[in-house]
């Protein structure tokens, strides 16, 4: 059977997104998500050290970082990230037209077979983010993108026309029934600019995460849901899967 075309990942991906981040909106800071949180801890201390290492690999990521005049790539496997290459940009042709761009074969034979369809994401130095901490009420939970949208003018310098954005529940107290939110917003002249530096390497993203004040990854992903790449992880859960004994 073959694959969907990309652009029905695209569309399939844009009507369910809402629903989606809805769902774990709603999910997130409650009381079944630290359960289970601790609840799989437990399970994974479990199983053997080669079927560990199989769900960290389900979770890994290739991130872009940008780095001086190239392009940092590294492999995000569970909590470890470690850098494959630093590569350099091919030069132009004509000078005139500014700096080179990172070649997608370059990427490839660093990466590999083995990682070829693991999601990119492009990482974005610390602060490039704005972050915001409000507090709402519970019930704003269950559409809050479209309620945050309505805070982004008070809460920053910017209207929702002039960011991407991503919002988060940190906590819920179920005594006050409100929720504590983090907004995280980057304005979209910062986030075209950075798609542009990546070149032919913004189309395939599955998303745009950025680093916190120590280095580590915020984990929200600030590209427009019609933008993102939709990866199938079923094909690399079964080609690296152990093969029964």
């Amino acid at each position: 059977m073959s694959a969907p075309p990309a652009n029905a990942n695209a569309s399939i991906a844009s009507r369910l997104g809402a629903p989606l981040a809805t769902a774990r909106l709603r999910f997130a800071g409650s009381g079944l998500q630290q359960f289970l949180s601790w609840w799989g801890g437990e399970l994974a201390s479990l199983l053997p050290a080669s079927w560990r290492a199989l769900f960290a690999q389900g979770r890994a990521r290739v991130l872009y970082v940008p780095s001086g005049d190239g392009l940092e790539l590294r492999m995000e496997e569970g909590d470890r990230i470690a850098t494959v290459a630093t590569l350099a940009r091919e030069p132009e042709l004509d000078p005139a037209a500014g700096s080179g761009q990172i070649a997608a074969s370059q990427v490839e034979a660093r990466l590999g077979p083995s990682r070829a369809e693991r999601p990119r994401w492009l990482l974005l130095p610390a602060g490039q983010v704005l972050r915001r901490r409000i507090t709402l009420p519970a019930t704003a939970t269950d559409r809050l993108r479209a309620v945050v949208a309505h805070e982004l003018d008070r809460q920053t310098p910017f209207r929702a026309d002039q960011v991407s954005y991503d919002c988060r529940v940190l906590a819920v107290d179920a005594t006050s029934k409100m929720a504590q939110v983090e907004l995280l917003v980057l304005p979209k002249d910062r986030l075209d600019a950075a798609l542009a530096a990546l070149g032919p390497l913004a189309v395939g993203l599955s998303g745009v995460d950025a680093l916190d004040a120590q280095g580590v990854p915020l984990r929200c992903n600030l590209l427009p849901a019609e933008r993102r790449r939709v990866s199938d992880h079923r094909r690399l859960w079964l080609r690296q899967t152990p093969a029964p004994r």
